[in-house]
């Protein structure tokens, strides 16, 4: 048994009305996911990049898996996994927690994020935490937007238009 294996960090790919999405989890909880791609092997490609220590394994998490893919149909909206810290900054954590507590459609600057987090005039730290975040939609960054409420700042797949297609699926 590999180190890996027995440190039980594993990934679960998930088809969804949206495309491939994936997750890794270990013992703790969630240690990354990945908003869906257009084909199973780009968001493949992406966890062998940004999580090369993960084992597969088809029913992980099933209760995650769930959560995915009714969210992506839009039908239940409320994401919520266990997530392990292990690596993120205590500033970091601080914003993604603040933004978890958001609710599904409402949106936020980084200004205001950065004063939820307990740092106001932060907001460009919070740009840097949004563009490192690796745990979208759980943790859902495309809630945040510019002060003037426009849509940028975006960096997973389909850019500011798949951040304008969630918030939609949202409601918004």
């Amino acid at each position: 048994m590999n180190a890996t294996a027995r440190d039980g960090i594993r990934f679960r790919v998930v088809q969804t009305e949206a495309g491939w999405a994936a997750y890794v989890a270990g013992e703790r909880g969630l240690r990354r996911a990945f908003l869906p791609e257009a084909d199973e092997a780009t968001v493949r490609a992406r966890v062998a990049a940004l999580a090369p220590e993960a084992v597969e394994a088809p029913r992980l998490r099933p209760e995650l898996a769930r959560q995915l893919r009714e969210y992506f149909r839009g039908r239940d909206l409320a994401l919520d996994a266990p997530i392990d810290w292990e690596g993120i900054t205590p500033f970091r954590r601080r914003v993604y927690e603040a933004l978890a507590a958001t609710a599904p459609g409402e949106t936020l600057s980084y200004g205001e994020l950065a004063r939820r987090a307990g740092s106001p005039g932060a907001a460009r730290g919070v740009g840097s935490a949004m563009a490192a975040n690796p745990f979208p939609p759980f943790v859902p960054c495309h809630r945040v937007v510019g002060s003037d409420g426009s849509l940028r700042g975006f960096s997973g797949p389909g850019g500011p238009l798949f951040k304008a297609r969630l918030l939609e699926l949202e409601g918004r």
